[in-house]
């Protein structure tokens, strides 16, 4: 555990000597999109769109990868009550561990990314993957940026989110 602090610790450190008036309104961007009122109202419009296309099985995943990566980071939050980082510039009142912000960019985002390849060409796909990569890494490294979270929160969070990504590819794969 001690080597755990000492890397998070470290991090924080390096992160807040390179903070810029620049960098700090470019991750202040990203960070957005993982906050409740943005991610829901896309979830609502990506609900609404897969409607219409008659993908109801997409809204049926999305919503509980959400909604079970936004339950399980805050009951994780109230049960650790870690401590965030003193550098924050970034105002937060819960617990640090684990990044909901992280969860979330995995479990949503990276679910509606998984959908989008099952549905394009593949050829096109490479673009498109390394955008929506790019975008979740950038929402995570966003919270280490703004000072929010430990790089350990942020790592828990990725998994945290990964599972609520996974589990409904993987019910879904065994229904067909």
């Amino acid at each position: 555990m001690n080597l755990v602090r000492f890397i998070d610790s470290n991090v924080i450190d390096l992160i807040s000597s390179i903070r810029h008036p620049f960098l700090d309104a470019f991750f202040f961007f990203f960070t957005y999109f993982g906050e409740w009122w943005v991610v829901l109202s896309i979830l609502l419009i990506a609900s609404l769109s897969f409607s219409i296309k008659g993908k109801v099985r997409y809204i049926l995943a999305l919503w509980p990868a959400l909604l079970g990566a936004g339950a399980s980071s805050f009951l994780l939050k109230f049960l650790t009550q870690r401590s965030r980082p003193v550098s924050m510039i970034v105002q937060e009142s819960s617990s640090s561990f684990p990044s909901a912000h992280a969860a979330i960019a995995i479990a949503f985002y990276g679910l509606i990314l998984y959908l989008v390849w099952k549905n394009i060409k593949k050829k096109s796909m490479l673009p498109v993957l390394i955008f929506g990569d790019l975008f979740i890494i950038l929402i995570g490294f966003s919270r280490l940026y703004l000072g929010a979270h430990y790089l350990s929160d942020v790592i828990a969070g990725y998994l945290l989110g990964a599972f609520w990504m996974y589990l409904p590819i993987y019910l879904y794969s065994k229904i067909k």
